[in-house]
């Protein structure tokens, strides 16, 4: 309902704003080091994020396991896209690297496919629709 449209939008606004945001710090003071606003984003991330965890007595530190299958794999696909993302923003326009940051959510399915993992495929076509929709408004 209401609740989502508005989180979306919310969202939206937030993830543009930090594009251009960065967009503007790379051009504005030249700023040459995509990969250091990586690693310092990555960083306060985790600087901010376990104490909250702490606070909510959440288990701070994950089995061996955990750490290696779940964690590992899931942080450095989210590192990599932060600093190829950083990267095409000392590269291109905001409008393109978001034109391309849409199609995350396909890259997403053809993984989950590759791996074999089951998923409804009724979700496919709308997925495909919103992305297809984007670029066309764009």
């Amino acid at each position: 309902g209401a609740g989502v449209a508005i989180s979306v939008g919310m969202y939206l606004t937030a993830l543009s704003t930090i594009k251009l945001t960065v967009k503007w710090v790379f051009v504005g003071f030249a700023f040459p080091y995509p990969q250091f606003l990586s690693m310092l984003h990555a960083l306060t991330c985790g600087v901010f994020c376990l104490p909250v965890l702490a606070h909510r007595g959440t288990q701070i530190l994950p089995t061996t396991a955990e750490f290696l299958l779940m964690i590992t794999p899931i942080a450095v696909a989210s590192s990599i896209s932060i600093a190829a993302s950083n990267v095409a923003l000392n590269l291109c326009s905001v409008a393109f690297v978001m034109m391309v940051a849409s199609t995350s959510c396909l890259c997403t399915v053809g993984v989950v496919v590759l791996m074999g993992m089951s998923f409804d495929k009724r979700l496919l076509a709308p997925t495909v629709g919103v992305v297809v929709h984007g670029w066309l408004q764009s």
